[in-house]
């Protein structure tokens, strides 16, 4: 009878024991709540309350209160934080069965820029940014890596509110050479320092704007490998009483990473997707670096490298007017989807549009930098008695395009390009710059003795064009021209030193003082002969020709110059201005004389030039015709009309 009742009584025994010994395993769990304020004492609702490795956790709430439950007995690493207060890390046991009460009070942290040692804006060594009397914002390499972007211009662009990334297209060489702007001003007045060292100009001389100022010769930043920057230093105020005029915008002082590093290898990859233009811009990125220890007093070597390719992008639409031979019509243009970009829904000529380029040109680039320091005395001193060297070598060829040449163009032979041809400016650019020196204390003094040298060597190669002076046919002529280079080197010797006193202020009085010798040398090279025009000839390639010049006789020409050079002078000057001249008269073609220039509009000074052939040009038919083309959004009638009051060709 038992054996039959057995496994109910067994049952019923193992129900008994489970809701006897359940609670007790429930009650040997641990507890901790409590609560987290700031050093007044006041509540900091959401801050966050973590076991690290765990999966316990919660926020404050309203009143700064928290609560974990259930929490495996053990040693637990905890971590509290909240947004602009250093965080709180320790361990903490939890016995089973306890309950913990613990309140953590928050210490305010620094924002950015504040707590931060900065060298820009005061002679004295490592000043906090809090303590400056100048604005200083500091971008570490958190956001750095974080921004998105690949160049280190851009990368401060995005950054950097104060600070301007100008997209230049058709603008001649600053294409390939793209500046930033600080506070809206010249690329030039803006003191660029890499490790407090000023930065070489580039040997360009911008003359066509395109969002950065006529005249100027920027800083090229995206020679720098932005995987070698530890952080940027932006001053975003004048400092030219400190700095001279070249630090009217302000001053930007990247420094380089200055500890051992692990080898590593970087590969990014981007591009656009915009609709409805096809997918373009594709840029590639490899950036190796690499670090090594130099004796056991903290002396180190970095090197960085990068690898940089960036694909075209290109917004133009098509022209409505006829671009290809004579004898045909232009492509009918319209918006039949109402999205605001005109597409051809008459295809009349054999020109495959759009013909213009108009957005980013081709950018290849390979960057080799370095930075390193070696301590040799004053082991123990704030600042060790060190040599130091840094520098780099860049090599960029870059690509842009000019205006397109239409087939009926006087620029063109239809013989060599019976559909037009657009023209492409190709500029290799070298670059170049190493820093040594020796910094140190003496007698409480801190001194920085140093040498530099840079240099930048821009190219002009312009590629599918022609020489119009030389005739209708390829014999004595040619599509390719080396158009001459522009080179700019400057030399710095330069010895800082500084000392703070004890003078009864809230912080020690900086005395400083410095000298520097500075010596620049800038060239400029001519390019091959057929680059080059006859008297009385545009010599730009692909420029406008005399009808009534002989073709079969070659004159001397009057001084050297590049197809397409920055430096152009004489009778393409005159052009140039014509062209100018005529973009105020409206969108109409227009004749006149180079001898109708007076001698005082000049601009390289010479004498009047003697009467000779007319020759004949569109002004703005060349110039902002086709650069109102380039944007898809309005038919060249309706932009001609809205910024001149002219009708148009």
């Amino acid at each position: 009878m038992m054996l039959r009742y057995l496994p109910s009584l067994f049952l019923a025994g193992f129900l008994w024991i489970l809701f006897a010994v359940g609670p007790t395993f429930a009650q040997q769990t641990a507890t901790l709540t409590g609560s987290v304020e700031d050093t007044d004492g006041a509540p900091l609702p959401g801050a966050n309350v973590v076991l690290v490795d765990s999966d316990y956790g919660t926020a404050a709430g309203a009143d700064g209160s928290y609560s974990i439950t259930g929490i495996e007995p053990g040693t637990y690493p905890l971590r509290v934080t909240f947004v602009g207060y250093k965080p709180i890390e320790e361990e903490i046991t939890l016995e089973p069965g306890e309950g913990v009460t613990r309140t953590f009070v928050l210490e305010r942290a620094p924002l950015q820029g504040e707590g931060v040692t900065v060298t820009v804006g005061s002679r004295a060594q490592d000043v906090a940014a809090e303590d400056m009397a100048v604005p200083v914002d500091v971008y570490g390499t958190d956001e750095i890596q974080t921004s998105g972007a690949f160049e280190t211009a851009r990368i401060l662009q995005q950054s950097a509110p104060s600070v301007n990334f100008p997209q230049n297209t058709l603008s001649d060489g600053m294409d390939a050479l793209r500046s930033f702007t600080l506070r809206g001003l010249s690329p030039d007045q803006t003191l660029v320092l890499i490790n407090n060292k000023r930065r070489h100009k580039s040997a360009l001389v911008n003359r066509l704007g395109s969002g950065v100022s006529g005249g100027s010769s920027p800083i090229d930043l995206n020679a720098i490998p932005s995987n070698a920057i530890k952080r940027v230093e932006v001053l975003r105020d004048g400092a030219s009483s400190q700095y001279g005029s070249d630090a009217i915008a302000g001053v930007a002082n990247l420094r380089l990473k200055n500890e051992p590093l692990n080898p590593t290898v970087e590969t990014r990859i981007g591009g656009y997707v915009t609709d409805p233009y096809p997918n373009d811009g594709t840029t590639y990125s490899v950036r190796p670096s690499f670090g090594v220890e130099l004796g056991d007093n903290g002396g180190f070597l970095n090197v960085f490298g990068e690898y940089r390719l960036r694909t075209p992008t290109n917004r133009a639409g098509p022209a409505n007017y006829n671009l290809g031979p004579a004898g045909q019509s232009g492509d009918e243009i319209a918006d039949p989807d109402g999205d605001g970009l005109f597409d051809i829904v008459d295809k009349n000529h054999s020109v495959e549009q759009p013909a213009f380029h108009w957005g980013d040109g081709r950018s290849e680039n390979l960057l080799l930098w370095a930075n390193g320091a070696y301590p040799i005395s004053n082991f123990d001193a704030d600042q060790p008695t060190e040599i130091y060297a840094f520098g780099g070598y860049s090599y960029r060829k870059g690509k842009g395009q000019g205006f397109y040449r239409e087939g009926t163009d006087d620029g063109n032979w239809p013989q060599v390009y019976p559909e037009g041809f657009l023209p492409n400016f190709e500029n290799p650019i070298n670059d170049g710059s190493i820093v040594a020196g020796l910094r140190g204390m003496f007698n409480d003094w801190n001194y920085d003795l140093s040498a530099q040298t840079g240099f930048n060597y821009f190219q002009y190669n312009i590629t599918n064009s022609i020489n119009a002076s030389y005739g209708p046919t390829l014999e004595g002529n040619q599509t390719e021209f080396y158009a001459g280079a522009v080179q700019l080197q400057q030399s710095v010797a330069q010895l800082d030193v500084d000392r703070g006193f004890e003078v009864g202020f809230a912080s020690p009085l900086n005395v400083a003082a410095g000298a520097l010798f500075r010596a620049d040398n800038y060239q400029l090279e001519a390019g091959e002969e057929a680059s080059a025009g006859l008297p009385g000839v545009p010599s730009l390639a692909g420029g406008r020709r005399d009808p009534n010049q002989h073709w079969g006789v070659r004159r001397p020409r009057d001084r050297p110059g590049g197809s397409a050079s920055g430096e152009r002078r004489g009778p393409v000057r005159e052009l140039q201005r014509l062209r100018v001249d005529g973009q105020r008269e409206g969108c109409g073609a227009l004749r006149a004389g180079l001898a109708a220039c007076p001698a005082r509009d000049r601009p390289d000074g010479l004498p009047r030039t003697k009467p000779g052939p007319e020759i004949l040009f569109e002004g703005v038919h060349d110039v902002h015709r086709q650069s109102a083309r380039a944007d898809r959004h309005l038919p060249h009638q309706q932009q001609c009309r809205e910024r001149t009051g002219h009708p148009g060709p």
